[in-house]
């Protein structure tokens, strides 16, 4: 599961295709499943690990995303929603803005790419950033005080392009592009793997859990210090305490996964400190999930 931030690159990923091509669905479908996305700088770094599958050895394996992999526009979303990879969710931002400035034209070749990143001027891709990340967050019933993606999420894509605001997440609705780019977003997000408290649950093991979570800190006595989860790590090592670790989840639920008997959402802010979050969220989604049970027993065989 991955940061609420990520649902808003997702959101301007679908905003963006759609914008170019409003009245063909089916162009935007070959668009994300033809266009081969080629990790560069805005991949880097991050320490998420993701899965790559060799056809030739029949073997997966879990690592970092590296300068040069390959993955179609359709896999990379999802690798940016589902193990919140930062690499995947940088390379996702780099395809957005791209599609917002060739719009038809898109996909461009790779030397088209560096070309357009290394020659326009950083404050054309600032303004460039937020018409790409900034707008359809408006544009779609949402509040950018309350929801809003401020940077890029890789140290590497922040040299490349400024950002002039920083990231927010506080609880918001919206209505979400077109029923078509929901739906789209929602089978990427689908594709658990299990990395939050509240898909881990032994309870909810049959369970299909949708939508991430975003955790916000702040942990210094300063409240301008302690933004990132490295920045609260290296501060919680210096012995300075916790102030707040906001964890913003919204999750929607099947049981037994594709049954859909149970299918219910849960929305949720927490604060927790000093302690590890996923073990609290894991507990109170066991809770809930037993709670739920109990209100609606499956039916006697008979009567199925």
């Amino acid at each position: 599961m991955g940061s609420v931030g990520k649902l808003v690159v997702a959101l301007a990923l679908f905003q963006a295709l759609a914008d170019a091509w409003p009245d063909d669905l089916e162009r935007r479908a070959t668009v994300l499943r033809d266009t081969t996305v080629t990790a560069d700088a805005f991949s880097q770094s991050d320490h998420h690990t993701v899965r790559f599958f060799d056809p030739a050895t029949k073997t997966l394996a879990r690592r970092t995303i590296r300068v040069g992999d390959k993955g179609s526009l359709l896999r990379v979303p999802r690798l940016d929603a589902v193990p919140s990879s930062n690499s995947a969710a940088g390379m996702v931002m780099r395809e957005a803005m791209l599609l917002r400035q060739f719009g038809k034209a898109y996909p461009v070749g790779e030397d088209e790419i560096r070309r357009f990143f290394s020659e326009t001027r950083k404050s054309e891709l600032t303004a460039l950033f937020e018409r790409t990340f900034v707008e359809p967050v408006t544009r779609n019933g949402l509040d950018v005080n309350l929801l809003r993606q401020g940077s890029l999420f890789t140290h590497q894509g922040k040299r490349i392009v400024p950002a002039r605001a920083r990231a927010t997440a506080r609880p918001a609705s919206s209505r979400a592009t077109s029923s078509s780019s929901s739906r789209a977003a929602s089978s990427t997000r689908s594709r658990a793997a299990r990395s939050s408290g509240s898909s881990t649950s032994p309870s909810a093991a049959s369970a299909t859990p949708r939508r991430p979570p975003s955790r916000p800190r702040r942990c210094s006595s300063s409240p301008d210090r302690c933004t990132s989860a490295s920045r609260s790590r290296a501060f919680a090592a210096s012995r300075t305490r916790e102030r707040q670790e906001l964890h913003d989840s919204v999750a929607i639920v099947e049981h037994p996964a594709g049954g859909r008997r149970l299918y219910y959402m849960v929305t949720i802010v927490s604060n927790v400190l000093r302690r590890n979050s996923a073990s609290v969220h894991m507990e109170l989604a066991t809770r809930l999930q037993k709670l739920l049970e109990s209100l609606h027993q499956a039916p006697p065989a008979a009567d199925r």
